[in-house]
């Protein structure tokens, strides 16, 4: 018998079905009774064949899988077979193609692997922040986040070349805590990976989710900011550090001076809650980088910053990292710093049912937190942290609050290939009346759908829009304590006749930087809502 294919298998042995007609099965010529612990068993079920033979043939355990992994099955006890069914030979042939089988798995593997690096490598070559791969009708599709736009490849491609891709990253990937399991199609999982990407280590987050069935996915694989080896800097080289420097370090982040100070005593405030809102990839993280680095350097790195993230990202020297494990709580973490002597606590994310109450506790006994939430903009902040266990009565206590911070990624303009705003376009009516009708709006510039050779129609990059209360004083603490947002509004406004900064909203600070030529100010009503008064 030559045995060239599973399918060969399967002809052969079509009729060993069940475990049923296994018992069923018997050879005329001769019946041998075996017990449970010394048998010889053909089986085929889902696809599967399994052999098993005695001790007394000197055989062990066969497994072919061309499909579906084997089900737990019941052995009878006793069964009546004839151990002379099949011969050295067929062991032969079908250790041969077990051998073939390894082989080719082995080499899909590899080839998975080599997709799965070509992919990451041109995702950091365009800059990419989000890998998008959607599955339909049994093809693939991938579009790429890259400053906030979405590039779509409009070549689609057999989904089996990405299922191949998630399969890999879920089965073999070691650092993928993917909670065990085959992944299949239309499954929810997900996973962090790090890879080495031309000698500096790369992390990506993977989320995958079914999309319309349980045969297709849509999966969102997004890259994690890491501070590689090359771009570590030891606190030596923070000797001659100045509150000017880290000024200049949040400047080129795109606040301005007004809220460069703002951010500045935020920073260095000894205790209270900061509470930094916006969407995934807004900057949050970067943000909170600048700042404690900058501060842990203008106290001589003297206070002791601990923080508790799920997935690691900040990069603060001398900082210590409490890892959040998958299923794990951010409150263990807490806890653990308030033990740990800790001067500065950063959270990574205040999340409902879980982290809330530990940030509250973390605050009143005197320590500066640090932690991001979800919110549409800096007045639903106090509401948004009610949700997540931060009680309004508490946020409201003078002193509690240092600072609520809400901020946007906005695409800036091409350099090369803008276009000028008509002064007698409607939206620079619109701006005229909210900033003044002297404002001048001769760098007011748009973008060219069209691209240039220098952009390819691809945004250069992105710039923070931001609006910030430090220090909420004893009527907005009130307004707070009372659920009114109107209230806090107007105590709001009251600081802006000071000075004009006191009352500053992210479109005016959009509205600033497309005064400058940076913005298109069609992306800043698309991003922030109309232009109003």
């Amino acid at each position: 018998m030559n045995l060239t294919d599973i399918s060969d298998i399967q002809n052969k042995f079509i009729q060993f079905v069940s475990v049923d007609e296994l018992l069923k099965f018997s050879i005329e010529k001769t019946k041998i009774q075996v017990p449970k612990s010394d048998f010889l068993c053909l089986l085929m079920h889902d696809d599967s064949l399994v052999i098993v033979l005695n001790a007394k043939y000197k055989r062990s355990v066969h497994h072919i899988d061309s499909v579906n992994y084997l089900s737990s099955l019941t052995i009878p006890d006793y069964t009546s077979i004839n151990p002379q069914f099949v011969d050295d030979a067929f062991f032969l042939d079908l250790s041969n193609l077990e051998k073939n089988q390894q082989t080719k798995n082995a080499s899909d593997e590899h080839q998975a692997y080599n997709d799965y690096i070509k992919l990451l490598e041109s995702a950091i070559a365009l800059d990419v922040s989000d890998i998008h791969i959607i599955m339909e009708h049994d093809m693939c599709y991938t579009e790429y986040r890259i400053k906030n736009g979405l590039v779509i490849n409009e070549e689609p491609r057999h989904k089996k070349i990405f299922e191949d891709i998630l399969r890999h990253v879920h089965n073999s990937r070691q650092s993928a805590s993917s909670g065990g399991g085959d992944w299949k199609l239309g499954n929810y999982f997900d996973v962090t990976d790090d890879v080495t990407i031309n000698g500096e280590l790369t992390r990506w987050r993977f989320h995958s989710a079914p999309n319309n069935d349980s045969e297709h996915s849509v999966v969102v694989i997004r890259r994690v900011e890491l501070q590689n080896k090359s771009d570590y800097r030891d606190v030596s080289h923070y000797q001659y550090f100045s509150r000017l420097d880290l000024k200049y370090s949040i400047l080129k982040l795109g606040y301005n001076n007004y809220q460069a100070e703002q951010l500045i005593n935020i920073a260095l405030s000894p205790s209270g809650l900061v509470l930094i809102s916006g969407k995934t990839n807004t900057g949050k993280t970067t943000t909170t980088n600048v700042l404690m680095t900058g501060s842990q350097a203008l106290n001589n790195f003297q206070r002791r910053i601990i923080s508790i993230e799920d997935t690691p990202e900040l990069s603060i020297p001398r900082m210590l990292r409490r890892p959040i494990a998958k299923g794990g709580k951010f409150a263990e973490g807490i806890t653990s710093a308030l033990r740990s002597d800790a001067d500065t606590i950063i959270v990574g994310e205040a999340r409902v049912g879980d982290s809330g109450p530990g940030v509250v506790e973390a605050t009143v006994t005197g320590h500066l937190v640090i932690t991001t939430l979800h919110a549409s903009n800096i007045l639903a902040i106090p509401a948004r942290a009610e949700m997540v266990g931060i009680a309004a009565d508490f946020l409201g206590t003078s002193g509690s609050v240092a600072g609520f911070v809400w901020q946007k990624l906005l695409p800036t303009l091409c350099h090369h290939c803008k276009k000028p705003v008509p002064e007698s376009a409607d939206i620079c009516q619109r701006i005229k009346a909210r900033v003044g009708e002297k404002v001048d709006l001769s760098s007011l510039f748009e973008r060219n759908l069209k691209g240039c050779l220098e952009c390819q129609g691809i945004n250069p990059g992105l710039i923070v829009c931001a609006e910030i209360i430090d220090f909420p004083d004893l009527s907005m603490c009130k307004a707070i304590k009372q659920n009114d947002d109107i209230a806090f509004l107007e105590h709001w406004k009251k600081r802006g006749e000071s000075n004009q900064y006191g009352y500053f909203r992210a479109i005016d600070h959009a509205i600033e930087h497309a005064l400058r030529g940076v913005l298109c100010p069609k992306s800043i009503e698309l991003e922030l809502g109309r232009i109003t008064p």
